[in-house]
């Protein structure tokens, strides 16, 4: 007998899966949830608003004197990207 819907436990991956027989998604099955389980450990997802965490103490507002040292190379080497990023709150200062 041959499986022609995906089981509901495949159904986070239905879209992906489309491409493929519903009998070949089905055997990769247990090798999605190991996947998913082991990059979800280490890449947890978060609905967060804002600044991603991991910046280190950056921020995108300060003194010039706290600017960080590429984006005073930047200031030298590509001036136009320079002020365009500094009229966009772009740069980055410790």
């Amino acid at each position: 007998m041959k499986t022609t819907r995906l089981p509901a436990a495949l159904a986070p991956w239905a879209g992906t899966l489309s491409a493929i027989t519903p009998e070949l998604a089905v055997a990769f099955g247990p090798l999605l949830h190991r996947l998913d389980a082991l990059v979800g450990e280490r890449e947890p997802v978060a609905d967060l608003v804002g600044d991603p965490d991991g910046l280190g103490g950056l921020a995108r507002s300060g003194r010039p004197d706290q600017l960080l040292a590429s984006e005073w190379l930047l200031a030298e080497e590509y001036p136009e990207e320079f002020l365009r990023r500094l009229v966009d709150g772009e740069l980055l200062h410790l």
